[in-house]
Order: structure tokens, then sequence, then C-alpha cells
């Protein structure tokens, strides 16, 4: 098996080189230096062999390409044309102690008058006592010297624009999260690509650094490394990006098997390991987008359709990893940046709406005390009690002088401490009682004081309650009580009485309105809101998050 990919290899490394069938290769063969030859396999044990090839070149080879033998291999090596030394990179040795580790890959130019048609047979005397047990041979094949040079710089230039839309990516929305530690989504999404970025770099440093071949099991454990991590990130990401990440329990089962196979395929190759971890890691991305899309989460059909079938490639085409991994995960980076911008713009919309909302909601709080036909209605009671009771009058005009200081306290304001909204609340069925000469009273039951509520709602179902309640025995009883758990408050205002009218429960009146802005205003859409008759009288109910 390994002499057929070892075959593929060089003749892939041939069709790159532009050579075509004109040259061709036959009668491999694989010796150990005390004569036993391997017919069939390379050895993949540390020691010292012998490689030979017989090359045929035709009668038409093309006399003025500059040829030389292209030996790329994990082994210090001597090569000869047919008998005749044309170089070598180390030094062979018959330990570790007396090898020199010789260089990934190497181009000696074959001179002009060695080049002649025929069979000539190509030998490679080499050493892998730094193989940790793991003999590879990348290419031992005659090239257009040339071609291949350039060739190889105008693939390492292509890729590495390719990794700089990752590393741009990257350090743009890291910066976003540094500057706004909220968009964890962010900071997932940064640390991705600029693993990724890390990846390519790894994967293709040996392009421009022909670094010595024990570095290269080094090189390997790191692309291991940024694969697992990028494994264990993935589907996580996907997670937070639509809001599942209460479910991160179930990520423990994939996340031992990527550590699992990380750690023990090892043995069977690090191409394996990483190939093994990178489609754990899709796959369990795979079942949390279907997941997404099950709950209907907002773009889950998009990202579903990205990553399901570039997991599909990436199982059934491992001849093809790198390339289908490349161009997958470049096509799931750009949907997301795609998504991540339509989110962003959406909510940039809803934080301008929300602007205007709350700008709104604050002169709708002014006008709820300070409109004509209340101040008119309430001096003129006024008057008329300063005219019967002075000291009544007076104190009716500081009623009503302390709830419009509140008011414009509070009219700025998102949330208010509940002792704030009482307060307000006083005030207002101290001016009611006066004007009405009735009397009027809030009691409350088991109240927070110190948590904080949007301003005016407690206020806004008090006077619902006076417009919609007649009072019984000359009064109107508001009770204010206080429930619910460690997440959400429950608040729950009764007021004794019969209904003049019937309510329905999604009126759709200013009161209710001003009540399920605010609350939407501070708390999206994790709140309650009820209202209804009850045995005794009329009852309103909201809850909200601590």
């Amino acid at each position: 098996m390994r002499l057929y990919l070892l075959i593929y290899l060089l003749l892939h490394g041939l069709c790159l080189a532009g050579q075509g069938n004109n040259i061709s290769y036959s009668n491999w063969k694989f010796s150990q230096d005390n004569g036993s030859t391997f017919q069939d396999t390379v050895s993949k044990n540390n020691g010292s062999y012998i490689l030979q090839v017989d090359v045929l070149i035709p009668d038409n080879y093309d006399t003025s390409v500059v040829y030389g033998v292209l030996s790329s291999m994990l082994a210090a090596r001597e090569i000869f044309w047919d008998g005749k030394y044309l170089g070598g990179s180390g030094k062979i040795g018959s330990s570790k102690e007396t090898e020199t580790p010789g260089r990934l890959a190497e181009i000696h130019v074959l001179p002009t008058r060695w080049l002649t048609p025929g069979t000539h047979t190509l030998t490679v005397n080499y050493s892998n006592y730094y193989g940790d047990d793991n003999m590879r041979i990348y290419a031992v094949v005659v090239v257009d010297n040339n071609r291949t040079l350039e060739g190889l710089i105008i693939t390492t230039a292509y890729i590495h624009i390719y990794a700089g839309f990752f590393l741009i990516i990257g350090l743009f929305y890291l910066v976003r999260f540094i500057l706004d530690k909220s968009h964890f989504t962010s900071g997932l999404f940064s640390t991705l690509c600029l693993l990724f970025f890390a990846l390519i770099i790894v994967e293709y440093v040996k392009n421009y650094w022909n670094y010595i071949y024990p570095f290269h099991f080094t090189r390997l454990k790191v692309i291991l490394v940024v694969t697992v991590l990028i494994s264990l990130i993935l589907p996580y990401f996907f997670m937070v990006r639509f809001g599942l990440q209460h479910k991160w329990k179930w990520l423990i089962i994939p996340y031992g098997l990527i550590i699992l196979c990380a750690s023990t395929l090892r043995g069977y190759g690090y191409d394996t390991a990483t190939f093994i971890v990178m489609c754990i890691g899709f796959i369990t991305a795979c079942i949390t987008c279907l997941d997404a899309f099950r709950l209907k989460k907002e773009d889950s059909f998009l990202l579903m359709t990205t990553i399901v079938p570039i997991t599909f490639f990436l199982l059934f085409n491992n001849r093809y990893y790198d390339f289908i991994l490349y161009i997958g995960f470049g096509l799931l980076v750009l949907i997301n940046l795609i998504s991540l911008a339509i989110r962003e713009r959406k909510t940039v919309k809803e934080k301008e709406a929300s602007l205007l909302l709350s700008s709104r909601l604050k002169l709708d709080l002014l006008k709820k005390n300070i409109q004509p036909h209340f101040l008119n209605n309430s001096l003129m009671s006024a008057i008329d009690w300063i005219e019967r009771e002075p000291k009544k009058g007076v104190e009716f005009l500081f009623a009503i002088s302390r709830e419009l200081d509140i008011m414009i306290d509070i009219s700025e304001k998102k949330l208010i401490p509940v002792v704030k909204e009482l307060e307000l609340c006083q005030s207002h069925l101290s001016i009611m009682s006066f004007r009405k000469e009735m009397d009027f009273q809030l009691i409350t039951d088991g109240l927070d004081e110190y948590a904080i509520i949007p301003p005016a709602i407690i206020l806004t179902i008090i006077e619902n309650g006076l417009s919609h309640q007649k009072h019984t025995g000359g009064s109107l009883i508001f009770t204010l009580s206080e429930s619910g758990d460690a997440t959400r408050y429950k608040y729950i205002v009764h007021v004794n009485g019969t209904s003049r009218e019937v309510i329905k429960k999604d009126s759709s009146g200013t009161g209710f309105k001003y009540i399920q802005a605010r609350l939407t205003e501070s708390f999206g859409d994790r709140w309650a809101f009820s209202s209804q008759q009850v045995e005794d009288g009329w009852e309103t109910v909201f809850t909200f998050p601590k």
C-alpha cells in the first residue's frame, strides 16, 4: 500500500513539473544496507536503506529544459545517477549519533551530458534514525527545475493571500470582542479564523523554509493541536451563534472522542489522526445546526445547508482532504460573515427603534400627568379645597407638586427602584383622593424596595383601576404584592370593587400599550403580562427577569 502511495506521489509531482508521459519509471526497489530487499513496501523502521529505480528518457525529450532530481523525504540522503554522485542532503549514518539530518526537500540539477535517451538508474542511499519509526518518501523524481520552483512560488503566494483572508477577518472580530466583551460570538468567530490562518501557515511553511527533517514531526504535532482546537471550538461557536449554549453538556461526548483520537491515533500517522479529529468536529457542528434548524433558529437553514455538504465531502473524499477543507472552511466563514452582517444590521435597526421608542415613552410618561385636563381639574379642585379648608388645599397643592417632581425625575430613566414607583403611586392616589373626595389606598405586601422596574407601570395599572372600577363602601383599595423565584420577579396588583365595563385581556388601550412597551424596552421578550376580572375585583399580573 505504501508503494502505491509513493508511486502516486511521484507521478503527481511529475505532472506538476509538466513532464507528462515523456519520462517514465520502472523497477522500483527498496533494500536495506544489509542486502534485504522490500519489493512491495517501504520499511518504516529506522535504519539505512537504498532506493533504486529505472528512469526511461525518450528520444524526443525537450533538451531546452533544465532538469533536476527532486528528492523530498524524511531522511539524510545521497543521490546517484548511473552510479555517479549527483548530490545529497545531510550525512548518512549507521546510528542516530552518526547521522546528520538532511533537509526535507532538495533539487539537484542534472548535467546535460548525463541526460541521454535510454534507461538510467537513479539510486538514493538514505538513513532515517531521527524519523521516530515513521519513514516517508514524498517524491524522488526528475523535474523541470525552473517550472518546479516557479510553481512553488506561485502556489505559496496564492495560499498566503488566502490565509490573509482569515487573518484580517480574525483580527477585525478580535478587536470588536476586545472593545465589547458582550459579543462572545465575535470572540469565538475570531478564534476560529485565526486558528485556521495558523493551520494554513504551518501546513505550507515547508514551501519557504526548507527545514531539516526531524522538525517535520514537530510541525505535524502543531498541525494536530491546531486541528483539535478548531474541532473543539467549531461546534461550540454554532451553539453560541444560535443561543443553544445551555446544551453545552451535550458536547462532552464528542469532545472526549476528539481528545481520545488525537492522543491514540498518532501511532497510525498524524494525517489519520488529524483527518478523524476534524471530521468529528464538523459532524458535531452539523448536528448543532440541524438542532437549531429544528428549533427554527434564525439563519439556521442557511448555515445548515452550508456545513452539511462540506462535512459530507470531507467524510467520503479523504483523498482530497486538504482541498475540501480549505475551500469548505473558507465558504463557511464567508457565509457566517454574511449571516453576522445581516444580524448586526438588524441589531442596529432594533437599537435605533429602541431609542426612538425610549424617547416616545419618555414623552408619554410626561404627558400622563402634564396634560391639560389633568392639571386643570387638579388645580380647580385645589382652589375649591383652599376656599373650604385652606390647610387641605395647601396639602393638595404639595401632592400635585410632588408628583410632577417625581415624573420629571424619572422621565429620563429606563428603570427605577420600586420605592420610587411607590412614592409616585402614593402621590397620585393622594391627588385623586382630594379630587374625588374618596378614600384611595395602596397596600403593599412583601416588596423588595430595592428591586428595579420600568417607571410608571404600576401607576398606569392604578390609573386603569381608578377609571374602570366602581368603588364599594366609598373607597378603592389597591393591593400590591410580590412573589416569584430566584430568576424572576412577579408582581400582582389587585383592586376591589366591580368593573364598569368588560376589558379584554389583549386590550389595545394606551395604558396597556405603555406597560407592554416599557417591559419590551427593558427585557425584550422575557416578560409576561395579564389583566383579568376576579371574584372580588380586578387583578393584573406582570413578570420579568431579575
